[in-house]
């Protein structure tokens, strides 16, 4: 008798009615399951059996959903196999009763219940060797069919492949064969009922439910690869063939995807190899609905593990061959396939030729055309405008980055500059970055225009994108031409790039570009190329003043300094005159103090630079409007008249400076810059007489005499010291007397208090 199908939408019961059928009928399982066991223990088999098909009895049921019907088929199937165990014990059930159970279950008139029994009876049959069991799968083969009913027909068949999970034969060919017909031939009957269940479950949520059921056809295809008499032969001629016809057969997007991924993560890379061919001419035949692509990554996912194992190169890159080859034959014929998903194939694919070989290029330039084809198909010459395609791109791009060890080998790879340029300005800086990090890391010299050009087509981002980023900035001194000329052309050719720079990334490059140029003039000794070289920086300098003058300054500092060394003191000087310009016109704060004594302390320094430097630096400071600031100055522009090569030591010109100070405070307004004002005199007096530079002793003491007047005036009105200068002044004064009088520095070692 064949049972009837009769599952249908219309007999699945509402929610509430579903919970209430399943509580009911999961309490009776517990019940029947416990009396079949008491029967086991009690030697009683027809007991047993009788519970059991009460147990067979409650999976009839037909207005469950797939998901709840599990949930009765869990414990059911759970129950059987304990009776399945129990019919093993040979002592408590002979064979002779196992035969008779046998015959006796296909007389129930339940197509259900005589099914279920005879797959949980059957094993013991070929196991006990009372059948043969290529016969007894023969025998289940069309005993099977009789199941109709799509939901409880693909349960049972999933049921019947955990049963014979050890018992299928394999131990020669003629068996591995049978057990193969058997398997394949399950594997159509739950596929067809698989793909009947889609009429009656219309919904979302229940196509949920049919997609979890497809768990239950994987395990067949898990057991066919599970055979292990199984060669490549079977699997190319008879396996492969037979799922790929129930493949295109099947017209059910869902199905054919599932199929295809149980394939390709059931068998071994080694048959993936000799079939992929054959398994990208299925590819090319599914329905539109299946995520194609996804199944091709997760076959190259499993050929970059397949590689890890494998030593021979050339059959490697043999593989690697072929699959490029299809694929690029898939993206050709199959027009709806989105960009997104093409990069992330193409990425592996892009992994897989590196793993093959990371130093040839010729593969990855190859796969950078077709990706930039590819997106001229979908886009044209346009920018990418999703944010997931970008970042598709980008993890694209990001493979040979991360696995060249030398920036040399982007130069052959003419498409890279286009691919990111085609990037979200995010991603297009962050493949800039590695860009700017590969060569680096590597030290590749930048050595002709033409690179020049090239690196900056990649990297350029960086500063008309962003603010630049110090990666950037230090590709500068790999600059490195054949000639002095041709390496200051390049400078010229960066300088100019920064034109399209962010207001902020151009100031940030003045120092850098500048350094790449002084960097010239150290490598010649023709004068005509150091004037050119000079030149530059000169005119460069002085056009990014008004942008920040911080650079500008600081550049024709160094500029001055390497001039200096060279001995070129006419260029030095000019140099110099251009920097205290520049430093006049700052504005008054931190830096235009710590650029003071940076100007300050080369001029000390320097063989070249005219002594009529020493008065423009004075005069300079003069117009210092913040009184602590301007005296800090001009005590500092005492330096300029004691240096330690001893080219002046003028005490009268330091004592000058700290006279013009020590009056500065005087005229401070408020007691509290009066005495920081005096305090810092004191202590640049005391360092020059620690030097050796001995200035006036009545001097001297009318300052640290004023100091204690000034003193005795705030105690007399009752107050502190420290209620009148913040508490780190105070402990700065305290400690530079102490210095005095340890050192011994003053005539008057206790004037101070």
């Amino acid at each position: 008798m064949t049972e009837v199908a009769i599952n249908a939408p219309e007999n699945f019961t509402g929610d509430d009615v579903q919970k209430k059928l399943l509580d009911e009928n999961i309490e009776k399982i517990d019940g029947y399951s416990f009396l079949m066991a008491r029967c086991l223990d009690n030697g009683d088999i027809n007991g047993a059996i009788n519970h059991a098909i009460s147990l067979i009895d409650i999976l009839a049921i037909d207005s469950l959903t797939p998901r709840n019907y599990y949930s009765l088929y869990h414990p059911v199937s759970t129950a059987l196999f304990q009776l399945n165990n129990a019919l093993g014990d040979e002592l408590k059930v002979p064979s002779r009763k196992i035969a008779e159970l046998y015959e006796t279950v296909q007389y129930n008139e339940s197509a259900l219940e005589r099914l279920y029994l005879m797959v949980t009876i059957a094993p013991e049959l070929s196991k006990r060797k009372i059948i043969r069991v290529l016969d007894v799968l023969d025998d289940l083969t069309d005993m099977l069919k009789q199941a109709q009913d799509p939901i409880r027909a693909l349960f049972l068949r999933h049921y019947t492949l955990s049963i014979f999970k050890q018992a299928l034969p394999d131990s020669n060919d003629i068996e591995t064969e049978r057990s193969l017909d058997f398997l394949l031939g399950n594997f159509a009957q739950m596929n067809r009922m698989w793909v009947r269940i889609e009429d009656i479950m219309a919904t979302d949520s229940r196509r949920e439910q049919r997609v979890e059921l497809s768990v239950l056809i994987g395990t067949n295809i898990q057991r066919i690869s599970a055979l292990h008499g199984l060669t490549i032969n079977n699997y190319s001629t008879i396996i492969l063939p037979f799922l790929a016809k129930h493949v295109e057969l099947c017209e059910d997007s869902l199905g054919q995807e599932f199929i295809l991924q149980s394939i390709i993560q059931a068998f071994p890379e080694e048959y993936h190899v000799a079939t992929i061919d054959d398994l990208f001419s299925m590819f090319g035949k599914v329905e539109q609905g299946v995520r194609i692509l996804l199944i091709v990554n997760q076959l190259l996912e499993r050929f970059l593990n397949y590689l890890g194992h494998l030593v021979d190169q050339e059959k490697a890159s043999n593989i690697f061959v072929v699959i490029a080859k299809n694929i690029e034959e898939l993206f050709n014929s199959e027009g709806h396939l989105a960009l997104v998903d093409k990069f992330e194939t193409l990425q592996k694919l892009l992994k897989f030729a590196l793993k093959v070989d990371p130093t040839d290029v010729r593969n990855v330039k190859a796969l950078l055309k077709f990706t930039d084809f590819h997106i001229d198909l979908a886009i044209g010459d346009e920018v990418l405008t999703s944010p997931e395609a970008s970042f598709k791109l980008r993890d694209f791009l990001t493979e040979p980055l991360t696995i060249f060890e030398s920036a040399s080998s982007l130069f052959s790879l003419e498409f890279l500059p286009t691919l990111i340029s085609r990037l979200m300005p995010p991603d297009r800086i962050s493949i800039a970055g590695l860009v700017c990090d590969l060569f680096l890391k590597s030290g590749t010299k930048i050595a002709s225009m033409e690179q020049l050009k090239f690196v900056l087509s990649m990297t350029a981002t960086l500063v008309r994108d962003s603010s630049g980023a110090s990666c950037f900035f230090a590709l500068f001194h790999l600059i490195d031409a054949d000639s002095v000329m041709d390496t200051m052309m390049m400078i010229q050719e960066l300088a100019n790039a920064m034109d399209d720079a962010t207001e902020k990334a151009a100031q940030r490059a003045v120092l850098p570009i500048g350094f790449v140029a002084l960097k010239q003039i150290e490598m010649t000794e023709d004068d005509d190329e150091r004037k050119k070289l000079l030149k530059f920086i000169n005119a460069y300098a002085k056009n990014n003043v008004e942008e920040n003058a911080l650079g500008p300054f600081y550049l024709f500092v160094e500029a001055a300094k390497e001039v200096d060394s060279v001995k070129l003191g006419l260029y030095a000087n000019e140099f110099m005159n251009s920097a205290i310009e520049i430093w006049q016109k700052m504005p008054e704060n931190r830096q235009k103090q710590q650029a003071l004594t940076y100007l300050i302390n080369f001029v000390c320094s320097s063989t070249c630079i005219d002594l009529d430097v020493n008065s423009v630096l004075c005069n300079a400071v003069g117009n210092i409007q913040d009184t602590i600031k301007a005296i800090t100055s001009v005590c500092n522009c005492a330096n300029l008249f004691w240096r330690k090569d001893q080219k002046i030591n003028d005490v009268e010109k330091v004592q000058a400076c700290l006279a013009k100070a020590s009056r500065l405070a005087a005229t401070a307004t408020d007691q509290t810059t009066m005495l920081k004002g005096f305090y810092t005199v004191l202590s640049w007096t005391a360092y020059f007489q620690e030097v050796g530079c001995k200035l006036n002793e009545t001097w001297i003491n009318a300052l640290v005499q004023l100091i204690n007047e000034k003193h005795e005036v705030i105690v007399s009105k009752g107050l502190k010291i420290e209620s009148v200068v913040p508490l780190d002044v105070k402990k700065f004064y305290v400690n530079t007397v102490k210095y005095i009088k340890d050192q011994h520095l003053f005539p008057n070692e206790n004037g101070t208090s």
